[in-house]
């Protein structure tokens, strides 16, 4: 039911993972091959940098500690989905959290959409993010309301529509050059 892994994962046939937790233990690892994983747990090392190389589902829950990059690959999450304070979840392609059904997600971890045209957050669901980076191509919409300590739009559109980005206070907002926002 415990798979520890220190190295790659790759998938080129049926992975049958029941109730078990993968644990990525590993520095820089990749996952090859479209897996459906029960658990995946990688927060043993927060230097550690696991890349997908096809989409993913995780069936209950993702515990992240490292870095975790969805290249233009699909996450769909099941569960819960926790961002320890030094987690940092990349999120690309057309890819969103929406699918997972519980956050905990630390105000010191970073979450960057780096893909095109995305979904943020969860409808009718507050989510709370650390620090929280528009970047890629395209517009980035909001599906439900964010409370966060900072926001970097640093490419593309936000597109806030009826929502709220607050947080204590008001959360840092930065916006390079050439980026836009929309509020409405």
């Amino acid at each position: 039911k415990l798979l520890y892994l220190n190295g790659d994962f790759t998938n080129n046939g049926i992975f049958m993972a029941g109730t078990g937790t993968v644990r990525f233990r590993g520095t820089t690892q990749n996952i090859y091959g479209s897996c459906t994983f029960y658990d995946i747990y990688a927060a043993d090392n927060s230097s550690i940098s696991i890349t997908f190389n096809a989409n993913q589902t995780i069936g209950h829950d993702l515990s992240l500690a490292g870095k975790l990059n969805t290249g233009n690959y699909t996450l769909t999450g099941g569960n819960t989905l926790t961002i320890w304070s030094t987690g940092t979840l990349e999120i690309g392609g057309t890819g969103d959290l929406s699918s997972f059904s519980t956050f905990y997600i630390s105000e010191e971890s970073t979450i960057k959409y780096k893909g095109s045209n995305q979904n943020i957050g969860k409808a009718s669901t507050e989510i709370t993010y650390g620090k929280f980076y528009i970047q890629g191509i395209g517009t980035k919409t909001l599906i439900g309301d964010i409370n966060t300590k900072n926001v970097y739009v640093q490419a593309g559109t936000l597109d806030m529509g009826s929502f709220e980005i607050y947080g204590e206070g008001f959360p840092s907002f930065s916006m390079s050059s050439g980026t836009t926002l929309k509020v409405g």
